[in-house]
């Protein structure tokens, strides 16, 4: 709203800036100039000097962070690394990174000690610069290994990393400034602090923004991850409730969008801190999202004022003036930058655009990014999906006509690891190049390039089960990274039915050129894709009577008594196998 003029006929200024002439009217000309002006000073405030000690508290702790994050891969004789990183017969490399290897164990060993060995200096402030580098570049590479491996934790450490690379966080109390390596001081140019603040704001944000969607206001997929958490001590009895998936769905919205704009205003500082460490907390104990909600504490730290470790310290220690702020240099106004000031501005400027602009990418494109992923990384769309999918490969010999199903856990050897497999369910572009897999085997053993077809059905954030892909398209003849991916059937809407889509073959399979008799597609689905489709309508969303065993009573007293004979995981057809019903041939479920 415009306020009236001040006496005399002047005119006033609201808060945000906006100048207002003595009728009410806005000025747009002086509002113009008043924001440019707003402008430039912030573009020079970006080089005042400011005190060092909160960019040498996050080099710290950010850095044992790291620390703790590469030791884990190394305890357990290496479980982890073994798990992930050297045992699977197969990586979903990234676009336009099949040039990444893969290390020997011996390696990956040597891998990691490195990167301890970086983190560790990084906190230090040991040669910080390079160990900044250096820690970016091998993240980097653990990151870009598998495409399954993929978190948002991972692509924020490689961010962060990259932005810590020019800031002379070695300054203070570091290695460097007291051997000579960097020039001892105890302030750092404020670009340092805002461009962190900048970027973990961004990040707030956008994920405030991605969880705008109608599943996550429906309270999906909180309400069936949040009653896993019923273990927790005293407030475990509450995790069944819808009020408290409806509290976690809808704070969490709030909290990503607004805190980072509460973190900036002075006032509400503290509080926001108090939401924040609440949040990431909760976040820790019943998402179990590794070292995401420590990262994101240490960094929120920065939205404090540049002192604030000398003046807990000194609070502390009971000082008189521990609330006194310590003085700033300011960047004299209208001095002509510097050729790597100009870069600074250059690079800011490259990077927080593409950080702006990427995140919104899936609007571009047709379809639900939340059904076939195109635009779901790097784009902050945390917890958003509990995405469930059953996939059965078959491979056509074109040559014998021979089909042959393929298990890729059953293979031998094995073509994939149990965690890969259920990772892939559900995410076309991993499909996809998991069948350009299978075609290259083919290939090499009968000297042929054989058909590849897959029946998928999946469920995403407890909806009806449909399927994914269409199964008369042959995988092995589609690129693999092609934007939009035509052979991903649309998600239907809540309420559709999934028997309105029934797959036809798209092309005739049968060639003229080919003397041996082609598979029908048609054929094999109606063999096993409507029995498929209707079993799976029955036995997604059902609860798992081996882990949560209450919910599927409740569940079976509500249909008549009858107790789901496995869950909706796929890797509990191997603990009922040779059980009750057929679990062991073509039936995924029993219903």
């Amino acid at each position: 709203g415009g306020g009236g003029g001040g006496g005399g006929g002047g005119a006033s200024v609201t808060s945000v800036g906006l100048v207002y002439d003595a009728r009410g009217a806005l000025d747009v000309r002086r509002t113009a100039l008043r924001t440019r002006e707003f402008l430039i000073n912030t573009v020079y405030s970006l080089f005042d000097e400011v005190p060092a000690h909160s960019i040498v508290f996050l080099r710290i702790f950010w850095g044992l962070v790291m620390f703790y994050e590469i030791w884990t891969y190394t305890i357990r004789n290496y479980s982890k690394t073994r798990h992930y990183l050297y045992d699977p017969p197969f990586m979903f490399t990234y676009y336009c990174c099949p040039w990444v290897w893969r290390p020997t164990m011996a390696g990956w060993k040597l891998f990691h000690f490195a990167m301890m060995a970086f983190a560790a200096m990084f906190a230090a402030g040991f040669l910080y610069h390079f160990a900044a580098a250096a820690f970016t570049l091998g993240f980097t590479f653990l990151f870009l290994q598998d495409m399954g491996l993929y978190l948002n934790h991972f692509y924020l450490i490689i961010l962060l990393a990259l932005t810590y690379v020019p800031i002379p966080a070695n300054r203070f109390f570091a290695v460097d400034a007291y051997v000579g390596i960097a020039r001892r001081a105890d302030t750092v140019p404020y670009w340092t602090i805002f461009s962190v603040r900048l970027l973990v704001g961004t990040v707030y944000v956008f994920a405030g923004i991605a969880k705008m969607n109608e599943d996550w206001l429906r309270c999906e997929p909180l309400a069936h991850w949040l009653p896993g958490a019923r273990r927790l001590p005293l407030v475990g009895w509450m995790q069944d409730e819808l009020w408290m998936a409806c509290l976690f769905s809808y704070g969490g919205l709030l909290l990503d969008t607004f805190i980072a704009f509460f973190l900036a205003y002075k006032p509400t500082r503290v509080y926001a801190m108090l939401a924040g460490t609440y949040f990431h907390v909760t976040n820790k104990l019943i998402l179990n999202i590794g070292v995401f909600p420590y990262v994101m504490l240490v960094v929120s730290m920065l939205f404090f004022d540049p002192e604030w470790p000398l003046q807990w310290y000194r609070f502390a220690t009971r000082h008189p003036r521990w609330a006194q702020p310590l003085p700033r240099r300011r960047f004299v106004r209208g001095t002509p930058f510097s050729l790597g000031q100009k870069l600074l501005l250059a690079w800011f400027a490259v990077f927080f655009t593409h950080q702006v602009v990427y995140p919104f990418r899936h609007w571009t494109m047709p379809g639900r990014v939340v059904w076939n992923e195109e635009g779901h990384r790097f784009s902050w769309r945390m917890k958003l999906r509990h995405k469930i999918g059953l996939s059965r490969y078959f491979v056509e010999n074109i040559r014998t006509g021979h089909i042959e199903e393929v298990e890729p856990l059953t293979y031998q050897p094995p073509l994939l690891r149990r965690m890969q497999t259920r990772t892939m369910n559900g995410r076309p572009e991993m499909m996809i190049l998991f069948a350009h897999r299978l075609r290259d085997l083919w290939e090499k053993k009968y000297g042929a390039t054989p058909r590849v077809y897959l029946l998928c059905i999946a469920t995403v954030n407890n909806r009806q089960a449909q399927y994914m892909v269409n199964p008369s398209v042959d995988l092995a003849a589609q690129p693999a990274w092609q934007w939009p991916q035509h052979w991903v059937v649309p998600m239907l809407s809540m309420f559709s039915n999934a028997t309105e889509y029934i797959p036809r073959p798209a092309v005739s399979l049968k060639s003229d050129k080919d003397p041996y008799p082609s598979w029908t597609v048609s054929r094999i689905t109606a063999k096993w894709g409507n029995l498929t489709l209707r079993q799976a309508q029955m036995t997604f969303g059902t609860p798992d009577p081996v882990r949560d065993p209450m919910a599927a009573r409740r569940w079976a007293a509500e249909r008549g008594g009858h107790m789901p004979l496995v869950g909706t995981e796929p890797w509990l057809l191997q603990r009922y196998k040779g059980e009750r019903g057929a679990v062991g041939d073509k039936k995924f479920f029993v219903p």
